[in-house]
């Protein structure tokens, strides 16, 4: 099953996600592969930070870091 590109994400300026701790395997579902794919086109990764269980990342278009 094909997930279409999401619309919202290329329009946001930044973005915060929370994901699994480091060390853990990428989620290779569909939709997840097309977020990452989102994120790698239109984004930068401006802040990582990890926290007890989880890793909370900062993604900015250019210039919105």
């Amino acid at each position: 099953m094909a997930f279409p590109r999401p619309r919202v994400m290329p329009t946001a300026g930044r973005i915060v996600t929370v994901n699994d701790p480091p060390g853990q395997s990428l989620d290779g579902t569909p939709r997840e592969r097309v977020k990452r794919e989102v994120f790698a086109e239109y984004f930068h990764r401006c802040a990582v930070r990890d926290v007890t269980g989880m890793r909370i990342v900062l993604y900015g278009r250019a210039g919105r870091c």
